[in-house]
């Protein structure tokens, strides 16, 4: 005969094996995080930061494009747009400057300009920005500093160097002013300008012989660059 035990160990081994059957399977938690990953909402997500940096990309394209086609009241709508929503895009707000500098709105330029120098002191075209329209209101003194910064952070930039020196030369900054010519002329031994300008500060300096030394480089590059620094050495 088969026990009582016999039979109620059997039972319960029976029940055991029926609920551990009924049970759903357990996930791993690497899948979790492969679903969590993959997820519609992470991908919209990720779909949404591409398209948000590329649809900026191009309007500040467009408006650079308008701007460089000499539509500077439509490119500075456009920069103007783009600084509305992203409002610390250096960029955009130097070339919202030159448009307005363009459309001779300089207060509204200088005040463009000087949001990026406060965002970032040393940057040079916003400093040369600033340093052009000073220069052009007769200003020296208040130019030179702007000029000075844009010169020293991009110290390989002719035009930069060219400002800086004629700046020193009208305030009777003459070895200065060498100095910056000397640096330009170094970058583009053709600079015409640059010639011109270290004539008329060895003129500055009484010094004609080196005035006709730079006359005599500039014939064969600007005559009538030549002829008037020619006029300036007199006899």
């Amino acid at each position: 005969m088969i026990s009582t035990k016999y039979i109620l160990f059997a039972f319960l081994a029976g029940i055991s094996f029926t609920l551990a059957c009924s049970l759903p399977p357990t996930k791993s938690s690497n899948a979790g995080d492969r679903a969590s990953s993959n997820s519609p909402i992470a991908d919209n997500k990720e779909s949404n930061a591409v398209r948000t940096v590329e649809t900026k990309q191009t309007n500040i394209s467009t408006a650079v494009a308008d701007f460089n086609a000499g539509s500077y009241e439509k490119a500075a709508s456009g920069f103007q747009e783009i600084l509305e929503s992203d409002p610390n895009n250096l960029d955009a707000r130097v070339y919202l400057g030159k448009s307005f500098h363009a459309l001779r709105k300089d207060d509204d330029a200088i005040n463009s300009y000087n949001k990026v120098v406060g965002i970032k002191p040393d940057h040079a075209e916003a400093n040369f920005g600033l340093g052009t329209i000073y220069y052009s209101r007769k200003q020296y003194e208040t130019s030179l500093p702007y000029f000075e910064k844009a010169a020293k952070t991009n110290f390989k930039s002719p035009e930069m160097l060219m400002a800086l020196g004629e700046n020193q030369r009208v305030l009777k900054q003459f070895d200065r002013a060498i100095v910056q010519y000397g640096k330009v002329i170094g970058f583009e031994p053709n600079n015409a300008s640059a010639y011109y300008g270290l004539g008329l500060t060895y003129i500055g300096l009484n010094n004609k012989i080196g005035a006709r030394q730079q006359l005599q480089k500039l014939e064969p590059l600007n005559k009538d660059l030549a002829k008037k620094l020619s006029d300036q050495i007199g006899g």
